[in-house]
């Protein structure tokens, strides 16, 4: 009886498959050749799923936006569906001929083999059927907007447009566009203009770059405190490291992360200089000096985010051994605990008084997780699995 309940399930999540399968996007079978000559039959453009097998986004394409009905019915209406691994078959030699170089990539090619449109990345189904009606449109498509940029077109409107699509590209080539368009505009603080100055900058000595030190309290306003701080040490992390080679120590990296916040923003370099050096010594395997840094930088800014204490907690209980900064990560914990009690946070707790050796209150907040999780549908085999290292402890 198991045995056919077994049967009628597999054939049921077949049958579901095959459903999502045909209301999605059908992609055919053949040589790239053959790809060809069904574009120049149809006078359709060819739209290539390029993917590798170790790519999670490209998963993600498959299971969820290639499978809807929207997506199906508009690219089976208006492309020749063709879906290549990059490095098996004829992927290498395609991903060689349109510079293939991110996973997933979406390439719009015509049925002369001439690249037209591309795009990059996870995407939605409303994005992904807009990026596909631009590869459609011949005054929006890359090779179009290619065409026009090259005959001299530097009008604001196009400009906006084109630094978008070239973005898409990841490439760097949107930058000088960009800057091309915030040189027609007389006005640097519209909201569509610091939209695009914060979306685009990206090099701390460029004009976008020095406008966003010298209006940083608008742009705090505009886009979070938190936000713009985190573009800053971005441009700041990408500036230290291409000009100083790859064999910068820590502690050096720290120390000119450091000069760069003194020279570009001194009023809040203290606290992003002390964040950064959390992210560089954890990020290079040092924990001592980790832990030494996150330590120092939660004593002078403690946080009241449930989430963030929690994180850091349970890094320390990974990756520290010293019982002092254990018990400040416990602290932390605690505090996440009671800012808001979820099953993670006690989880975290009962790590942290299991690594400390204190089995009776592991015990505790390793039920209460359990508790939580029980009552949330979540699951909660992890927990298990410490309660188990909890129960063999000798007690103290």
């Amino acid at each position: 009886m198991k045995k056919a309940s077994l049967f009628v399930c597999l054939l049921l999540a077949s049958s579901a498959l095959s459903l999502l399968q045909a209301q999605g996007i059908q992609f055919m079978q053949g040589s790239w050749k053959d790809a060809l000559a069904e574009a120049a039959r149809q006078n359709k453009i060819i739209f290539v799923d390029a993917y590798t097998t170790w790519c999670g986004p490209c998963k993600m394409m498959d299971r969820n936006t290639f499978t809807q009905k929207e997506v199906g019915d508009f690219f089976n209406a208006n492309f020749i569906n063709v879906k290549m691994d990059m490095e098996k078959g004829e992927g290498p030699m395609l991903a060689k001929e349109y510079a293939v170089r991110a996973y997933p990539t979406f390439l719009f090619v015509d049925s002369e083999g001439t690249l037209v449109h591309r795009s990059l990345g996870y995407q939605e189904g409303s994005m992904f059927i807009q990026n596909a009606k631009a590869a459609l449109d011949p005054e929006r498509r890359m090779s179009g907007m290619n065409a026009r940029y090259a005959a001299g077109d530097r009008t604001p409107d196009f400009l906006h447009r084109y630094t978008e699509a070239r973005a898409s590209l990841m490439d760097g080539s949107h930058l000088k566009i960009a800057n091309e368009y915030l040189q027609t505009q007389s006005d640097w603080s519209t909201e569509t203009n610091m939209e695009f100055i914060f979306k685009y900058a990206e090099d701390p000595e460029s004009p976008m770059f020095a406008y966003i030190f010298a209006n940083r309290v608008k742009f705090e306003q505009a886009f979070g405190v938190e936000m713009t701080h985190s573009k800053i040490q971005q441009a700041a992390f990408r500036q230290v490291a291409a000009g100083s080679g790859k064999d910068l120590l820590p502690e050096n990296m720290v120390q000119e992360l450091e000069a760069f916040y003194n020279s570009k923003c001194p009023d809040i370099a203290p606290r992003l200089s002390a964040q950064s050096a959390m992210s560089v010594y954890r990020t290079t395997g040092n924990f001592d000096r980790y832990a030494q840094a996150a330590v120092k930088y939660y004593d002078q800014y403690p946080s009241n985010d449930f989430l963030e204490l929690n994180e850091i907690a349970w890094g320390f209980y990974e990756q520290v051994e010293d019982r002092a900064m254990l018990e400040k990560a416990l602290g932390w914990a605690l505090k996440s605990v009671s800012l808001r009690k979820e099953y993670f946070n006690n989880d975290t707790v009962a790590a942290l008084y299991y690594k400390l050796g204190n089995k009776k209150q592991a015990t505790k907040y390793a039920k209460a997780a359990m508790a939580i999780a029980k009552k949330n549908g979540e699951d909660y085999f992890a927990t298990e699995a410490l309660m188990a290292k909890i129960k063999a402890m000798k007690k103290k």
